[in-house]
């Protein structure tokens, strides 16, 4: 009998957590049937599994249980860590936050504050984020308020309401849950006062990066670099993002495999240049590649990448060959072991379906591309498994279906990674030198053209709508696994179920979306 999938300890280790964490997100929605299968799964698949190879050995058993205990552990974890983030009523409490940012909503400001500690009906809340809009009052600090500098440190007094678990028809509030926005905030900032918080290490590289570009650059501009070195596109015009999310290349503000792998590599050719030993410098690389995650704030998509790179370089050292599937599941699995509710983020779900995607479909697309020339087709292959991989969570999130993303991204991905070094070289040269116009004047150009255009064109226009329900999100992911060269059927059947499992899931987000409208 034909083995369809090489057997893969850690890969079914992963799927048992995902499965606990599924559970608990079905059975808050009250889908009761489904959570009562998914919960039990990995038992049931091991069973199966047996019973088809018809080997019912202990270590067999003694997995199944381990997986089953995984699953469950992944089910209490993000349970408990779940039921103890909301909150509920009304309060007025005096706030003390971080400054990052304001816009402008209708006729109101609204102020945006991180790292917020405060009081809230007697419980004590640190590291929330708050999105405070501001009320008109004669009493109003405006002075103050009118001119606070990124990244200072305010208090304030704010009538703060609680979010609830659950949005609209029931669902939970993954939003607020994984973007730690628990509360809704008013404040006429009629005592609003500065504080003199000391700034952490991290936080002071941040903010002085912040200040060179946005003093050396335009808006827009500055806005894109600091989101395309640091991952937060807070500072960007929101009409600007949505339609680069359009595009399909939005991506590049996620820090990521591209960005840890330039950083990285710039740091192991000076260890190389200084011929120090290959432990050391490995060493090296990996602690300032933590550390560039430590500036982003540890992002899903950092850590994932961060990982990763720790893993294949232990693997080089140790002279053991790197599985890619086994690395991106174990990155995966240390990630939701710490933090289970990730995988409600869309960063979480966008990064790994990318990565995933290049990892099981680019050698079956190399074969389809194989009348191309060599660096195109190795170009094609991976920029198109990325998109794959990576679409049915941009349905489930975004609502839409970039069509003219792979073009893009041959396009602009060679660019990025060349203005990536530019505008670190010219960033630190900037802050050192205190000339920032000067350092950054040919980044600036360079992104000034990449906004104009990013702007001037409307990415809407390229993209199909689309409404993906999160029970078909799992069919679009076994489609992709079935077209995989981890897949041992016939091309034809690969391509049949691939059709059947992802081509139709596609659709069947189009029809959503058209009866929606």
């Amino acid at each position: 009998m034909i083995r369809v999938f090489n057997f893969r300890p850690i890969v079914a280790v992963l799927l048992s957590i995902v499965c606990g964490i599924c559970c608990f997100l079905m059975l808050s929605e009250a889908y009761y049937v489904l959570s009562a299968v998914i919960l039990p799964l990995p038992v049931i698949c091991f069973f199966v599994y047996a019973l088809i190879r018809k080997k019912f050995g202990y270590k067999i058993v003694v997995f199944a249980l381990v997986c089953q205990i995984i699953a469950l552990f992944g089910f209490f974890s993000v349970y408990i860590s779940f039921n103890s983030s909301f909150y509920s009523g009304n309060d007025v409490c005096a706030v003390s936050g971080r400054y990052v940012g304001k816009e402008l909503y209708g006729n109101s400001f609204v102020y945006y504050f991180d790292d917020c500690s405060f009081t809230f009906n007697g419980n004590g809340i640190s590291s929330a984020k708050l999105d405070v809009t501001a009320i008109s009052s004669e009493d109003s600090d405006t002075v103050t308020l009118y001119n606070a500098i990124y990244g200072n440190v305010y208090t304030f007094t704010a009538v703060l309401s609680a979010e609830s678990k659950y949005s609209s028809g029931g669902k939970l509030n993954r939003k607020a849950f994984t973007e730690r926005r628990f509360f809704g905030a008013r404040s006429d900032f009629s005592d609003i006062t500065q504080c003199d918080v000391k700034l952490s290490f991290t936080e002071k590289i941040l903010f002085k990066a912040r200040e060179t570009l946005f003093n050396g650059m335009g808006k827009d501009e500055a806005a894109l670099t600091y989101a395309m070195l640091f991952g937060d596109t807070s500072e960007i015009d929101k009409g600007l993002l949505e339609n680069i999310r359009f595009s399909g290349v939005a991506h590049i503000f996620a820090v990521s495999g591209l960005h840890i792998g330039i950083v990285s590599s710039a740091v192991m050719l000076l260890f190389d240049k200084l011929k120090a030993n290959k432990y050391i410098s490995c060493l090296f690389t990996l602690a300032f590649s933590f550390f560039y995650c430590a500036i982003c704030g540890y992002t899903s998509s950092s850590l994932r990448a961060f990982i990763m790179f720790a893993v294949l370089n232990a693997a080089k050292l140790t002279g053991r060959k790197n599985d890619l599937m086994n690395t991106v599941s174990l990155s995966a699995l240390i990630l939701l072991t710490v933090k289970p509710c990730e995988l409600f983020s869309p960063g979480f779900l966008l990064s790994y379906g990318a990565v995933y995607g290049i990892c099981l479909l680019t050698p079956s697309l190399k074969r389809i591309f194989s009348f191309l020339p060599e660096s195109i087709r190795e170009a094609v292959s991976v920029s198109l498994a990325a998109q794959t991989g990576s679409l049915p969570a941009s349905v489930c999130f975004f609502g839409n279906v970039p069509m003219i993303a792979l073009l893009l991204n041959l396009l602009i991905l060679p660019l990025i990674s060349v203005l990536f070094i530019a505008d670190v070289i010219a960033v630190a040269l900037g802050a050192i030198t205190s000339l920032p116009e000067i350092c950054l004047y040919v980044p600036d150009k360079i992104t000034s053209f990449f906004t104009a255009f990013m702007r001037d064109i409307d990415f809407s226009s390229f993209s199909l709508g689309g409404n993906l329900s999160w029970f078909v999100f799992p069919l679009c992911a076994a489609g992709i696994v079935f077209a995989s060269d981890k897949c041992n059927l016939g091309y034809k059947t690969k391509a049949l179920l691939f059709t059947v499992c992802f081509g139709f899931s596609m659709i069947f987000s189009q029809i959503a979306a058209f009866i929606s409208v």
